[in-house]
This record gives structure tokens, sequence and C-alpha cells, in this order.
């Protein structure tokens, strides 16, 4: 079920924060507008049971309750769908962690799993609804997002960033590393030249450059070569 905390003001970005480490879905304050509490609820309760429906038919990944690489696939085509008919923006965005360039191909098993564990907590606290996001690696996380421009992608990129480094260790042996990114926006879907799945795999190369030349910056757009 949602969990709502609703304060007597408006609350500061660090009590939603401490509301959404606590397990709360949302901290609201006063005053409170009736119709859109209502819609809220109505689009969590709908996510929660997109989420049932989708473990249920095994698109989830058990480690993080993110969707794994098929349902990422399948709820990626919906809104590729959704956004064509729309005639909106599509964004993916494409995550990875990055070790210390001397170990990278060192990083022990626990170590990729610790991390994916934590960008997995910055996804839940920093995603939309609308957002379709998953698993598509040991530590490697896409997100597919409907509405949302080159601009936007870049604000996805940094408030996951921003929850990551908000977020404990979770341990005092917790490996630190850099975060990567990279990602491709289509303007209107509807006249793409790419499917989903191309899009994802575009984004994957501009991470995979994010990696391989970290001097250009943390977060890459993809760019074609001409």
């Amino acid at each position: 079920m949602p969990i709502f905390i609703i304060g007597p003001e408006p609350p500061t970005r660090q009590r939603r924060i401490d509301a959404l480490r606590a397990g709360a879905w949302e901290h609201l304050g006063q005053p409170l507008d009736a119709e859109e509490f209502l819609l809220r609820i109505e689009a969590f309760v709908r996510a929660k049971l997109d989420a049932d429906r989708a473990r249920a038919e095994g698109l989830v990944d058990e480690a993080t309750g993110l969707y794994n690489m098929r349902g990422l696939a399948r709820r990626a085509r919906e809104l590729g769908s959704q956004a064509s008919r729309q005639h909106a923006a599509l964004a993916c965005v494409v995550f990875a962690p990055d070790f210390d360039t001397r170990d990278r191909d060192a990083a022990s098993e626990d170590a990729l799993t610790e991390a994916a564990q934590r960008l997995a907590g910055a996804f839940k606290a920093a995603g939309r609804l609308s957002d379709a996001i998953g698993r598509v690696g040991p530590s490697e996380f896409a997100v597919v997002a409907i509405g949302t421009d080159a601009p936007g992608s870049v604000k996805l990129a940094e408030r996951v960033a921003q929850a990551l480094a908000a977020a404990p260790a979770l341990s005092p042996t917790t490996r630190p590393f850099e975060l990567r990114a990279g990602y491709y926006t289509v303007p209107d879907f509807h006249s793409a030249p790419v499917d989903t799945v191309d899009a994802l795999l575009r984004a994957t190369a501009a991470l995979r450059l994010a990696r391989t030349d970290p001097r250009g910056g943390w977060l890459r757009q993809f760019e074609n070569a001409s």
C-alpha cells in the first residue's frame, strides 16, 4: 500500500528525502489539494499493480525489484508506442558504476553486487512513476523516459547522481565508485529513425564512451558519426 506523510507545512527537500529513505512514497504538506492527493493515490496504486503483474510474469529482477531485461524491453516498447502516438520525446539513459581505473578489472563480484544495490536504491528515490527502470547487466541500469528531451535527460541523470550521493554506504567496506552514464534522445518518437531497442543501444554506446574516456565528463550524449 502507498505510504504518505502529510505535514502541517510544505516539506523541505531534506524532509522529502528523509521520508523516502524511511519508506514513504511521498511527503505532502498543507494546504493539501484533495483532488491532487486522490490522483496521486490512483497513480501509485496503478504503479503497484503494474509492478505486481510484472513480478508475476517474470519481468522483475528479484535482487533489485526493478525490471529485468525482458521486462524493460516490454515496457520500453509500450512507452515507445505511447510516445509515437503523442508525437512526444523519448529518452534512454544507461548508468553504470566505474571503479578505480587501476583495479577496474579486479572489481569483485561482491563490490559489483553492492554497487548494483546502491544504484537501485537511487533509482527508486529519484525515478518517476512514468519511467521504465531496469537492470540490464550485473551493475548496469537503464531508464526509458517519455516526454524527456536532452536537457530533461541531463536532469534525470543528475537526480540519480544526487540520490546516490545522499545514500549511506551499505557497509564499512563499501568500495567507492564514480557514476558514469550515457543517453540518447528523440524529440518526436513518431518520426524517429530508431525503435526503443536501438535507442537503448545508442545510450549504451554513449555510456561506453563515458567509461573509456572520462575526461569528457561522467555523462555523455550519443552523437552520430558524420
